[in-house]
């Protein structure tokens, strides 16, 4: 069954800025601290998160494309070898794939944003990532810097999870 989503720009931009300057959200319904898959009602809350994400990532100087991103939303919570879970206060998505060298699959990490209940989240995700029979799962972290990367590797490695990969970004 196909939900509808009804967008509305300006009410989105409204509750990330709200959330942004840490006032209280009055343009949708905010869900509770459980951690869930999200459906498409989720999505205007999605989005608000997903802009106040946005203003912290390094990709912060490129367009909040709302219509791309809820696309983008669609496609993870219809998608049977993806994932969304939210928990009202944040946001973690993935997909499952081949391991490129073999080794079965690996739940990939796309993006996770919390700003409370982050490793809840997380562990929902791995949990999922072993209901899927994967051989592993990847995250990733858009922090750079010296001291961030001290940080995120305590986080992670605290959950049993080792550096493999650095990732480079070129605008064309």
């Amino acid at each position: 069954m196909v939900e509808q989503c009804n967008l509305d720009s300006q009410a989105v931009i409204s509750e990330a800025t709200s959330i942004s300057s840490g006032g209280q959200q009055t343009s949708v319904e905010t869900p509770s601290r459980r951690v869930r898959e999200a459906t498409y009602r989720d999505i205007p809350h999605l989005l608000g998160l997903g802009y106040k994400f946005h203003q912290y990532s390094p990709y912060r100087d490129l367009p909040y494309d709302i219509n791309s991103v809820s696309d983008f939303i669609k496609v993870l919570i219809d998608s049977p070898t993806g994932v969304l879970y939210t928990n009202g206060e944040g946001v973690i998505g993935g997909l499952m794939h081949p391991l490129y060298f073999g080794g079965g699959n690996i739940a990939q990490e796309l993006f996770w944003f919390a700003e409370g209940g982050g490793m809840e989240l997380l562990s929902a995700f791995e949990g999922w990532a072993i209901s899927q029979n994967a051989s592993g799962v990847s995250v990733s972290s858009l922090v750079v810097g010296e001291r961030e990367d001290r940080i995120i590797d305590k986080l992670y490695s605290r959950k049993g999870y080792k550096a493999h990969e650095k990732a480079y970004f070129k605008e064309l």
